[in-house]
């Protein structure tokens, strides 16, 4: 049984790529679950942990921060879990940005990651509002968008992906088969000479071909 916590800080490359927040891991190889709550030895005692399932394998990072070359970052509440052949992955309060020079800049916020993957299949629910500015504002582009997959043959309906603690909740009932994008509030300009704004939606079940 493992139990880590602590704040983290990256430096790599000379700043090349840099990360901070705060991570905790834990494992349990034994056939039970621990309940204990703390562990002691010689004098010592790490208190204040929480039940770890019997088999579990758990990642989660609270308030990270990563920069790579000042080109690509990522911020948010990310969560990673592993118990038997199940794997969940949970984000929330997620930004993430790209840019390339005044070229290209590319934006996600308050974005959210639900992902559930199993020998049955896997089950994906994203959404957040996502911001584009190319060739220096020639075009742009905003709008809150939604992605939804489900391969396994079982519609999802828990309402939530939760991972190490992390939560993704309000996730709609995502049907078996199912593989869907929608956006809200879309804005596109082209030049300030095409405008295009709405609300679209794509679906797709099971293996028929197109979207509709």
């Amino acid at each position: 049984m493992v139990y880590a916590s602590g704040t983290l800080s990256l430096t790599v490359a000379g700043g090349l790529i840099t990360g901070s927040g705060t991570v905790k891991v834990t494992q349990n190889t034994t056939g039970t679950d621990f309940t204990a709550g703390s562990i002691s030895a010689s004098g010592v005692t790490v208190s204040s942990i929480p039940t770890i399932a019997a088999g579990a394998k758990t990642f989660s990072g609270t308030g990270l921060n990563l920069t790579i070359a000042n080109f690509v970052k990522l911020s948010g509440d990310f969560g990673f879990e592993k118990v038997g052949t199940e794997v969940r992955v949970a984000v929330t309060g997620a930004s993430a940005s790209l840019e390339a020079g005044s070229a290209v800049s590319v934006s996600a916020t308050g974005a959210s990651i639900g992902l559930v993957l199993s020998d049955a299949g896997q089950v994906v629910y994203a959404s957040g509002t996502l911001s584009l500015t190319v060739a220096g504002g020639l075009i742009t582009g905003s709008g809150t968008v939604k992605v939804t997959q489900n391969t396994t043959s079982t519609a999802f309906t828990a309402g939530s992906i939760s991972a190490s603690g992390v939560t993704v909740s309000s996730i709609p009932t995502i049907a078996a088969g199912a593989k869907t994008f929608s956006g809200t509030g879309l804005n596109l300009t082209i030049a300030d000479f095409v405008k295009l704004s709405g609300t679209s939606a794509l679906r797709r079940w099971g293996r028929k071909s197109g979207w509709r």
